[in-house]
């Protein structure tokens, strides 16, 4: 979930430790993302999304995210680079401040 760095800095002491979800949640989770299909709907999206994602994130590849952004109409990606699948943990004043940019170029062009 982190890379070798956002461990050292500590930001794993933030979540549960491993092993502590159980193996029915576990598999549960996993039946769910298995068996939704929404790609197909992408299309049909129209208002702009922002994705934040981590550049070294195992869990959910970083090339799977700006595949999801390209099928977006209004879609912007920002990569967190060095950062695994928590971008936003010691990066909160940056992530903020882009968030804001974005909101801002939103409420510019009408939305």
């Amino acid at each position: 979930m982190f890379t070798e760095a956002e461990w050292e800095a500590g930001l794993g002491k933030r979540f549960p430790l491993i092993g502590s979800w159980t193996t029915p949640a576990l598999i549960a989770g996993l039946q769910i993302l298995r068996s939704e299909e929404v790609l197909s709907g992408l299309p049909e999206i129209k208002c702009p999304v922002l994705f934040v994602h981590g550049t070294e994130d195992k869990i959910c590849p970083y090339n799977a995210a700006a595949e999801l952004a390209a099928q977006l109409p209004q879609a912007e990606l920002l990569s967190i680079p060095d950062s695994g699948h928590a971008p936003f943990l010691g990066r909160e004043d940056e992530i903020a401040e882009e968030l804001r940019r974005w909101w801002d170029e939103q409420k510019d062009n009408g939305y």
